[in-house]
């Protein structure tokens, strides 16, 4: 599909107790958002004041990550600007604030498959990761990065990445 831009003048917001949820991608609380989705998913910015319950689709991979304030989860506080992944199963995610903070959750079906990332590429097998890089370097496959002002940035050697007897990588 073509890339493409929607731009939603509002969101649909669900008010807690202890906080908001605006909708940003797919569905939370019942309420859902206006963008177009291609798989299920999730995406939610939070607004806690001190404490905020909020129940997640246990069929999903979740991660949040904290934009202003601080923030934590399960007694474990949260550095901004990271991503933390919350695995799949879970159907409540509780955080708490001493002084309000923001985060941004995303969430989605899990790939029905083994998938590998590595550097800013997403690849199904070391073969196929081999050549998205040499794509990568050889200005294959991917646009230029017109915003960056400066020479393009060599994607590091592949050196690690190996699979192993039982077919799992490393």
């Amino acid at each position: 599909m073509a890339a493409h831009y929607e731009h939603h003048v509002e969101l649909p917001l669900v008010e807690l107790p202890g906080g908001r949820v605006e909708v940003i991608a797919g569905e939370v609380l019942g309420r859902r958002s206006p963008a177009m989705a291609y798989s299920p998913m999730v995406g939610a910015a939070l607004t806690v004041k001190r404490a905020m319950e909020l129940s997640l689709d246990a069929g999903f991979e979740h991660a949040v990550v904290v934009v202003d304030g601080e923030l934590s989860a399960e007694g474990q506080e949260l550095e901004r600007d990271t991503l933390y992944y919350m695995g799949m199963g879970r159907s409540a995610l509780g955080l708490r604030s001493r002084a309000g903070g923001r985060a941004i959750l995303i969430g989605g079906a899990a790939f029905g498959e083994t998938i590998l990332m590595w550097w800013n590429f997403v690849a199904r097998t070391a073969e196929e990761m081999s050549a998205v890089r040499a794509d990568w370097e050889a200005h294959r496959r991917f646009g230029e990065v017109t915003a960056y002002k400066g020479p393009r940035i060599p994607a590091p050697e592949l050196v690690r990445l190996r699979v192993s007897k039982n077919n799992k990588r490393r």
